[in-house]
């Protein structure tokens, strides 16, 4: 689990047959979804997960 200090990528999966990476945060997500965006902010790179970064080829 990611504590405060890193970004937590926003991950759904059902079954594994279903899986899909929505953003790099809940930032990015909500502008990548719904267009809503914050000024000046900067989506951080994506990160490394282990067990799941292959499965959503990051």
């Amino acid at each position: 689990m990611a504590d405060s200090t890193e970004q937590a990528s926003v991950l759904s999966v059902w079954q594994f047959v279903d899986s899909i990476w929505y953003g790099t945060d809940l930032v990015d997500w909500i502008d990548r979804e719904f267009g809503i965006t914050v000024p000046g902010y900067q989506a951080p790179p994506t990160r490394r997960l282990a067990g799941w970064s292959a499965a959503f080829d990051l």
